[in-house]
C-alpha cells in the first residue's frame, strides 16, 4: 500500500472520528423530546426508578447531578428532580413521615412547626423561632387624666423574639418603643419595661390526628424603664399604657412586672380557636431590687380569645377580644377591646393588619387604635 493511499485512509478515519465526537453529545441528549442514551445516564435512571421512597429518588438524583455536572443529560436529569419535588406523592410521603415522628414521641406537637397560623396580639401557645415588629398607631381624643401633656396622636412598637430550644420549652423577649409629642419638649421618643419570658409547651394531636391541641404556661419578668428613659418621658408611657390596656405592663413608666400566664390553642380542619388567662402585679422598682413582688402592686387581669379562619394557606382572616380588670393609681379600670384583622403569611413572612375596637364605654371610642405587625422566621 503507498503512501498516498495511507494518508487518504488515516485523513477519513479522522474525519469520522471527528464527526463521532460532534455527533455523539447531540445524539445522546436525543434533542428535547427524545430519551437520553448516555450509558452512564440510563444505567442511574434505572436504579433510581427501583427506589422505593421518593425521598430516595430525590436524594439519587441530587448525587447524580452534583457529581456528574458535564453528563450530556444532565438537562434531563434536572428535569426528573423538579418532577419529583414537586410531585403530590412527595407532599403525602412528608405528611406520613412527619406523622410517624410524631407518634414516636407519643402524639406531641413540637414549637416552630406550621400546624396553627401565629396569633396577631393575644399570646401565642406555639413560639415558631419568629421575630415580629408590632406596631400601632393611637389616636387620644378625650381629655382624660392620662392624656395630659401629650399630643393626639401616638405611635407604639413591640418587638417580639420567640423561641422554643427543645419542645416543651419556650422563651421570650419583648422590646417596647414610643413616639410622639409632647406638649413643653416637642417630639419624643422612649423605650418601655423590657420583658422575659418563660414557658413550658404541651402539644398532642387530638381524633385520629386530625385535631392539633396545645397547651402552655409559664411567668414573664419586666424591668424598670427608668433605668434607660428619662423621667421627662413618663407622660408619653403613662398614656399609652391608659390607652392600651392589654399592654398595660409594657409601657406604664418604670413599673416592674411579674405576671404568670396559660394558655391553650386547637385547630379543626380550617377553623382555630384560642383562649388564655393572664394575671399580673407591677410596682415602682428597678431590675437590681430583686423582690418577690413590687411594692406598692398594681394587678392586671386579662383574659384573651381569638377566632382565625385559614381561607387559604397564605390568607387568615382573624378576630380577638382582649378584655380585663385592672387597678392601677387606686383606681379600677376595666376594659374590653375586639381586634378583627387578617393575615398573609408568604413563605417565611408574616404581615398581619387589624383594628382594635374599644367597648363597655361610648367615651372609649376616642382609644381606637390600628395595627400592623410585620415577621419573619428567624
Amino acid at each position: 500500500m503507498g503512501k498516498n493511499t495511507r494518508r487518504r485512509i488515516l485523513a477519513r478515519t479522522s474525519l469520522a472520528a471527528a464527526a463521532c465526537a460532534l455527533w455523539w453529545p447531540w445524539a445522546a441528549a436525543a434533542g428535547a423530546g427524545g430519551a437520553c442514551r448516555d450509558p452512564l445516564f440510563v444505567q442511574v435512571e434505572g436504579r433510581i426508578a427501583d427506589k422505593p421512597g421518593v425521598s430516595d429518588k430525590i436524594e439519587a438524583w441530587r448525587e447524580f447531578i452534583q457529581f456528574h455536572p458535564d453528563n450530556p443529560c444532565i438537562d434531563q436529569a434536572r428535569e426528573r428532580l423538579r418532577a419529583l419535588e414537586a410531585s403530590g406523592l412527595k407532599a403525602r410521603e412528608d405528611e406520613q413521615a412527619e406523622e410517624w415522628k410524631q407518634q414516636a414521641r407519643g402524639g406531641l406537637i413540637e414549637p416552630g412547626r406550621d400546624v396553627l397560623p401565629p396569633l396577631h396580639l393575644a399570646p401565642d401557645p406555639v413560639p415558631r423561632y419568629q421575630a415580629r415588629l408590632h406596631n400601632e398607631l393611637v389616636a387620644l381624643t378625650g381629655e382624660g387624666a392620662f392624656r395630659a401633656d401629650v399630643g393626639d396622636v401616638l405611635w407604639a412598637g413591640v418587638l417580639r423574639i420567640e423561641a422554643a430550644p427543645v419542645y416543651n420549652l419556650g422563651l421570650s423577649l419583648e422590646v417596647p418603643f414610643a413616639a410622639g409629642s409632647l406638649d413643653e419638649e416637642g417630639a419624643g421618643a422612649a423605650m418601655g419595661n423590657i420583658v422575659l419570658g418563660v414557658r413550658g409547651i404541651w402539644g398532642r394531636w387530638l381524633g385520629e390526628q386530625r385535631y392539633p391541641l396545645v397547651i402552655s404556661g409559664g411567668v414573664s419578668w419586666g424591668t424598670g424603664s427608668s433605668v434607660w428613659t428619662a423621667a421627662s418621658r413618663k407622660p408619653l408611657l403613662d398614656a399609652l399604657s391608659f390607652a392600651m390596656p392589654c399592654l398595660y405592663h409594657l409601657f406604664r413608666y418604670d413599673q416592674s412586672s411579674y405576671i404568670a400566664h396559660v394558655e391553650a390553642r386547637l385547630g379543626v380542619g380550617r377553623h382555630f380557636v384560642a383562649a388564655g388567662i393572664a394575671y399580673g402585679l407591677t410596682g415602682q422598682g428597678k431590675p437590681v431590687a430583686l423582690k418577690l413582688a413590687p411594692d406598692p402592686a398594681e394587678d392586671i387581669l386579662r383574659i384573651d380569645a381569638a377566632y382565625q379562619l385559614e381561607v387559604f394557606r397564605w390568607l387568615v382572616p382573624f378576630v380577638e377580644l382582649c378584655a380585663g380588670r385592672g387597678k392601677p393609681s387606686t383606681a379600677e379600670v376595666d376594659h374590653l377591646f375586639l381586634s378583627p384583622g387578617v393575615q398573609l403569611r408568604l413563605g417565611h413572612v408574616l404581615v398581619a393588619a387589624a383594628v382594635r375596637v374599644p367597648f363597655l364605654d361610648a367615651r372609649d371610642l376616642n382609644l381606637l387604635t390600628v395595627s400592623l405587625t410585620a415577621g419573619g422566621q428567624i
